[in-house]
């Protein structure tokens, strides 16, 4: 590539990085109260601004342990310990923190499921208190492994995830597998790094233009 093509192409590059996505994998936590183990009462997903802290909780709101399936099982993602296939059921509720996603300035989020079998679907409630479900019904369904956009974020901090369907003899369960966000807003990484690429960017993009008009 010649040199008068680079330099925008670069320009372009540095401030496109200002609006990347991002994703969370569920079956992969970054921190637990237990190092090294795929079990703990809280679990802590991404890193930096874009990061989740969940937490597991019974319907009488009580903690429970959250179980972290991955590497060995055909449907990975975050479920609870002790229940079936370690998987979310109807008596159980996973609580996801986005106060830091929120904080940040990210205005969009989508999370896909697994292990949502015919007659099985889930719905994800709004909160603003940890250990409380909430009341607020934001979205439900039943499409597995196909992403689902939460309205808005904002009014609520948590979002509650619980499942739907089932029966008594068989109780619906399912796993959050992961979350995304397709654009990050400028103020969603103030950090000076952040600053420093899009000066970079608006200054090659202005050598450039001088190369072009010289």
């Amino acid at each position: 590539m010649k040199r008068n093509q680079l330099l925008p192409a670069l320009a372009i590059a540095a401030i496109a990085g200002l609006a990347q996505g991002a994703t969370i994998d569920f079956s992969h936590p970054t921190q637990t109260q237990a190092v090294g183990s795929v079990t703990a009462a809280k679990m802590v997903f991404g890193t930096g601004s874009f990061s989740i802290t969940a937490y597991g909780f019974d319907d009488s709101n009580h903690h429970v342990s959250l179980f972290a399936k991955c590497c060995s099982f055909d449907e990975t993602g975050l479920g609870i310990k002790n229940e079936n296939d370690h998987e979310i059921s109807n008596d159980f509720y996973v609580q996801l923190d986005l106060g830091s996603i929120i904080d940040a300035g990210i205005k969009n989020l989508s999370l896909t499921f697994q292990s949502v079998q015919s007659g099985e679907g889930y719905a994800v409630y709004g909160s603003n208190t940890l250990g409380s479900m909430g009341s607020k019904l934001l979205l439900s369904g039943s499409l597995d492994r196909a992403a689902v956009s939460l309205p808005q974020l904002g009014p609520y901090k948590y979002v509650s995830i619980t499942a739907m369907g089932g029966n008594d003899c068989s109780p619906s369960d399912i796993l959050i597998s992961s979350a995304a966000s397709t654009t990050l807003s400028v103020s969603s990484v103030p950090e000076p790094a952040t600053y420093a690429m899009m000066g970079c960017g608006m200054l090659l993009l202005g050598c450039a233009r001088r190369k072009r008009l010289s």
